[in-house]
């Protein structure tokens, strides 16, 4: 899994938290992965129930796409609350 995820559910829209320490890389390669994942998170936001999501990236995300982040993320956030997202 190229991220480590906590799901809480919550009221209202879906909502994301990136987490990135100074491990992770300069500010540039961290900023550019959090780009990547709010991106993927902005795109797939329609097939997520209302939940509360905080990401922390693995050395796994660096060569994912953000069309791949974007499956794992839905796929991850349905198997944790335990239901099929719809498409």
């Amino acid at each position: 899994m190229p991220f480590v995820l906590h799901v809480l559910p919550r009221a209202g829209e879906p909502q994301i938290g990136i987490v990135i320490s100074r491990k992770w890389g300069n500010a540039v390669e961290r900023n550019r992965m959090k780009r990547r994942l709010r991106e993927a998170f902005r795109t797939s936001v329609r097939r997520l129930p209302a939940v509360a999501i905080i990401v922390k990236p693995t050395p796994d995300c660096r060569h994912e796409t953000v069309e791949r982040l974007r499956e794992k993320l839905v796929s991850a956030v349905s198997d944790v609350m335990g239901r099929e997202v719809p498409d």
